[in-house]
């Protein structure tokens, strides 16, 4: 549909059903932009084309003197995507829920899109994308699945990557995935390829949560793990196979929340691998440590906080389905809501909703894997559908 020249000299061709690609005459190659755009190029990481399926055309394109190429989709929903020649990065932000996050030291932001499957994107400190990786299906080394939902980095600067099939270790020097996957056949893999939460205890060891088959820690000298399921009649197991949050408290312990059958919160003791069970048939859906070392639970019927004298919950008064808690620099509490978001102070128990009126639209109710996360500068994020 078009025929442009940039001022690298490279000749862009819009089809009408195939992408769009772009010819070098000097070494006489062609790189095709299309929805089946692998990792191997870094624009085609970054111009989001695939996340477009139904607008694979191209209907337009402008090129301006100070290197920038402009491009347009021509079906619905139509888009406008900016390539940068001179730093190969495209500024596009619409890609869909995301419900988790990671901020570098550099300013720089990992992002995990959920069920919008767009991959694992990195931002600059301006919110630009710089790359997104993604699943190929010829190379065991990319993310094993554009769905991510828990990203953390370890002790040791390695980044860590939730999907909802398979556990990710990045190799970032390589630009590669290592990835950790269910076996049937071997006792020490994942019990389940999906992946609800990733952390990293004061121990080094990696837990691995996962949406219906319970709870894993990883050896990272054997590279095996270990499986906790709940087994009838043994109140000393975990409640549940359903597994929403973890956490580590200043003793040590663990914490894991489980959801739906088996609801309820659990603590892990090193010293003899045994759970401990509060707070039964409550779905656990946040924890958070926060300033004070306080441990909060949001629920599917309201926010708790743990008096550990009295090795018990207390219940808040607040009784709202709260899907997430975070805190911010004063250590008031957010909590976010199917009402809205809520600011409450643990101080004086004073609560402000922050509601449609607000800005705050498309409140997500249900999911569990959401994580909230604050920025360095103190900047709260949340995902809404």
């Amino acid at each position: 549909t078009f025929l442009l020249e940039d001022s690298a000299g490279h000749i862009w061709i819009g089809t009408n059903d195939n992408g769009i690609s772009r010819f070098d005459p000097v070494r006489g190659t062609i790189v095709n932009f299309d929805d089946s755009a692998g990792p191997s190029n870094l624009i085609e990481t970054n111009d989001g084309w695939s996340i477009y399926r139904e607008s694979n055309s191209g209907w337009c394109a402008y090129a301006t003197g100070d290197g920038l190429v402009w491009l347009s989709t021509q079906r619905d929903p139509i888009k406008v995507f900016k390539i940068d020649l001179n730093s190969n990065s495209i500024p596009l932000n619409d890609f869909g829920f995301v419900p988790t996050f990671y901020e570098e030291a550099s300013g720089e932001l990992w992002k995990g899109s959920g069920y919008s499957g767009t991959g694992l994107v990195l931002e600059d400190s301006s919110g630009v994308i710089q790359k997104i990786y993604r699943h190929d299906p010829r190379n065991s080394k990319s993310l094993s699945n554009n769905t991510v939902r828990s990203i953390i980095k370890d002790s040791s600067g390695k980044l860590w990557i939730g999907t909802s099939f398979g556990l990710n270790e990045f190799e970032s020097s390589k630009e590669e995935f290592v990835r950790y996957l269910a076996n049937p056949e071997d006792p020490s893999s994942l019990s389940s390829n999906d992946i609800s939460s990733v952390f990293e205890d004061s121990r080094q060891n990696i837990w691995v949560g996962t949406s219906f088959d319970g709870l894993n820690i990883l050896d990272r000298k054997t590279h095996k793990f270990k499986v906790y399921k709940t087994e009838s009649g043994d109140i000393n197991t975990i409640s549940g196979l359903e597994i929403t949050a973890i956490c580590e408290d200043k003793s040590g312990n663990i914490w894991v929340g489980c959801m739906n059958d088996g609801a309820g919160l659990n603590r892990f003791s090193h010293e003899d691998e045994s759970f401990k069970r509060y707070l039964p048939g409550l779905s656990i859906l946040s924890l958070l440590i926060d300033a004070n070392e306080d441990l909060w639970v949001g629920t599917a019927i309201g926010l708790y906080r743990f008096d550990p004298v009295a090795d018990q919950f207390e219940n808040t008064g607040i009784t709202s389905n709260i899907t997430l808690v975070t805190n911010d620099a004063d250590n008031n509490l957010w909590l976010y809501t199917s009402n809205g978001i809520i600011r409450y102070d643990p101080q004086n128990g004073n609560t402000l909703l922050f509601g449609e009126k607000n800005g705050v639209k498309g409140i997500l109710q249900s999911n569990s894997w959401m994580i909230p996360y604050r920025k360095k500068d103190g900047t709260l994020l949340f995902a809404t559908e």
